[in-house]
């Protein structure tokens, strides 16, 4: 405490030279905004919504409970999708595989959040031949039963949504010789537990499941994974390098079209992407 007693001695002490130091730091910040004043009453004296396709990417966050299209479920059906949606290329492998002459279920796995829901809604797209930039016209269901010629097909667009009973069950489906093709999106610790439930619960080696199921989700560019005789083509997004994907959608985000109609809105003064795009 002495220490600390000695110290406050040894301050400089408040004189009035100080004091009116400090007011003139404080006037010189006053003045500097009232400087930045007029650029932010530019923006507020603007439409509230001058272009709507700027509002739509404000939307496509997920920092809340409250967003409203973060997750490929809202997407579906929103118009303003279709100007920013890319094709995947598994997208394309996928509805090759569903389709071909061999009889067999595709899963893709991988992170939360890593787009395997958006992959499913153009494989559904695809399959009921809508275009990639058309919105869905009702609401993405968790199970999609779709008829192509002879072949009933049925994705998934979220395994994690289903309950571990009924996870089963749709498993136990998928193994019937008579059951429709499956494409089956599922975040990968969900995917593991459901196979070896199923073969704990006939007695099997859920180990060994794990294992050979693991082999599948590691490779490059997709594996096959045969299970009670029923065949399965694993991709894990996880695993695919989607830095051109995400280019492209940059790309089509800045494309010039969708800020014409900034070209006469006072806030393009301040628009970083505007003088970029036109």
């Amino acid at each position: 405490m002495g220490d600390f007693t000695e110290a406050l001695k040894i301050q400089e002490p408040v004189t009035t030279e100080i004091i009116e130091e400090i007011i003139r730091s404080e006037e010189e910040i006053i003045a500097g905004a009232a400087i930045a004043l007029p650029i932010a009453e530019s923006r507020s004296e603007a439409t509230l919504d001058p272009n709507p396709f700027v509002s739509y990417l404000n939307s496509l966050h997920n920092t809340s409970a409250d967003t409203d299209n973060a997750l490929a479920e809202s997407q579906a059906r929103n118009p303003f999708f279709g100007l920013i949606q890319i094709s995947h290329p598994l997208a394309v492998s996928v509805e090759q595989l569903l389709t071909g002459i061999d009889r067999q279920h595709v899963i893709i796995t991988g992170h939360a959040g890593d787009g395997k829901s958006t992959i499913a809604l153009e494989v559904i797209k695809r399959l009921s031949n809508i275009a990639l930039e058309d919105p869905l016209n009702a609401q993405l269901l968790r199970r999609e039963n779709i008829q192509i010629r002879d072949l009933q097909i049925s994705v998934v667009k979220d395994f994690s949504e289903w309950s571990p009973e009924e996870r089963a069950q749709l498993l136990v489906e998928m193994l019937s010789p008579d059951s429709p093709r499956f494409f089956l999106v599922s975040n990968t610790g969900t995917l593991l537990d459901a196979f070896k439930a199923q073969e704990r619960e006939s007695g099997g080696d859920p180990v060994q499941v794990e294992s050979e199921l693991l082999v599948a989700i590691s490779a490059l560019g997709g594996d096959k994974f045969s299970f009670r005789q029923t065949s399965f083509s694993v991709f894990n997004i996880a695993m695919a390098d989607n830095l051109s994907i995400a280019q492209k959608i940059f790309d089509s985000n800045a494309a010039p079209g969708r800020w014409k109609v900034c070209e006469t809105q006072e806030c393009r003064k301040c628009c970083p992407i505007l003088e970029t795009s036109l």
